[in-house]
């Protein structure tokens, strides 16, 4: 395994690791999954999609199930995203969330790849952005970032 000497990429590798896990599924029965609202935004670094970006939330609360699961999505070519939890753009729990992304300088490897936002936007510590997610249809805020 490789070393992480920066602790955006430390981030980034357990972003990573946790979606592997979740998305294996494990063989387990699907009794532990929360029920899910479909919730889904828009990203724009200096103005255009921010395509291939990785968007996560990490609850402030308890975990949103015994997987200890995180909403994620990638970013499309317009720009726009939908939260996936379970199977693809299923949503996430009701719950509070801090927001973290980061935008990988590739999506053509499994490797972690530099950020182009260079781990501004991938603390937990200090996110960019809380959301509540709620029963229904959740449209997120904008997210739009520079590269400065």
């Amino acid at each position: 395994m490789r070393n992480c000497s920066i602790s955006s990429q430390c981030s980034v590798a357990v972003l990573l690791s946790s979606l592997v896990f979740v998305a294996s599924g494990c063989g387990q029965s699907e009794t532990w999954k929360a029920k899910t609202h479909p919730a889904f935004g828009v990203m724009k670094v200096d103005g255009k999609a921010a395509e291939g970006a990785i968007i996560m939330l990490w609850s402030t609360g308890n975990p949103v199930d015994r997987r200890d699961s995180h909403p994620w999505a990638m970013v499309s070519p317009d720009g726009t995203y939908q939260l996936t939890t379970y199977t693809s753009g299923d949503g996430a729990p009701e719950g509070e969330y801090k927001v973290m992304f980061y935008w990988p300088t590739t999506s053509e490897s499994l490797e972690i790849a530099p950020d182009r936002l260079k781990g501004k936007y991938s603390s937990l510590e200090s996110p960019y952005l809380k959301v509540a997610i709620v029963s229904g249809k959740n449209e997120l805020p904008p997210i739009e970032v520079t590269t400065n």
